[in-house]
């Protein structure tokens, strides 16, 4: 895969991000995106995508699924990437057991347990401050932003990390010092898992078989802090 995105070295977040969606509304509260795509910008991959997002009451379901249409088994993984207002006080609640540091270039170096200052998020963290674009490893699957002026919080859940209860789930951290926004981002295997070696959290896929990714939102007022 070639790079496909501009000031970026390496090819960045797949290629579904890049191509038209097909737009149904099934029920009322629900829309679903589609994506049929075939070889796209002279990749190997052929796959058939569905997102779906289901409002309920205080929130919102989504399901992220892709299915492998193509004749040779190759590996997938999935992640969803929202970006998140940060207005002053806004802080990120999950827990964490390490983090992949990485060289300039974003391409993961080291893991370690030992966070760097401002970077661990399970007592907390401010979303300010200097740069992270990195994995974090051993993720609980459920993670809680706080806009405390708003009194707002989100609570943000994997089922299926949580379901095993062992911890092992895969996050990213995009916190910039520039824009007004952060990114928490699940995902099923960390930055460059294609060349690392077992391909971890990849899956591999057959013609026909398919990967899923589901998370619920939840949203709930807090007291104010005034």
């Amino acid at each position: 895969m070639a790079p496909n995105r501009a000031g970026e070295p390496y090819p960045i977040h797949g290629d579904g991000w890049l191509q038209p969606w097909a737009l149904h509304q099934p029920k009322d509260n629900m829309l679903e995106m589609t994506l049929e795509s075939q070889a796209f910008d002279g990749n190997p991959y052929n796959y058939r995508a569905l997102q779906r997002f289901v409002l309920i009451d205080g929130g919102m379901d989504q399901t992220l699924t892709v299915t492998h249409t193509g004749e040779t088994p190759l590996p997938y993984g999935l992640g969803q990437h929202p970006f998140f207002p940060r207005p002053v006080g806004t802080r990120l609640t999950t827990q964490v057991q390490g983090v992949w540091l990485s060289r300039p270039d974003c391409l993961p170096t080291q893991h370690t347990t030992q966070f760097p200052p401002s970077w661990d998020p399970r007592a907390g963290m401010d979303v300010h401050g200097s740069l992270i674009d990195n994995a974090y490893t051993g993720w609980s699957g459920e993670a809680r932003i706080n806009w405390p002026e708003q009194q707002l919080a989100l609570t943000m859940r994997e089922p299926s990390i949580l379901g095993r209860g062992q911890n092992d789930g895969m996050c990213l951290l995009y916190r910039s010092p520039v824009i007004s926004a952060f990114c928490f981002e699940p995902v099923t295997h960390p930055i460059d898992a294609f060349h690392m070696p077992g391909l971890p959290g990849l899956k591999v896929l057959h013609k026909g078989e398919s990967l899923t990714l589901h998370l619920e939102w939840r949203f709930t007022e807090t007291a104010s802090t005034v």
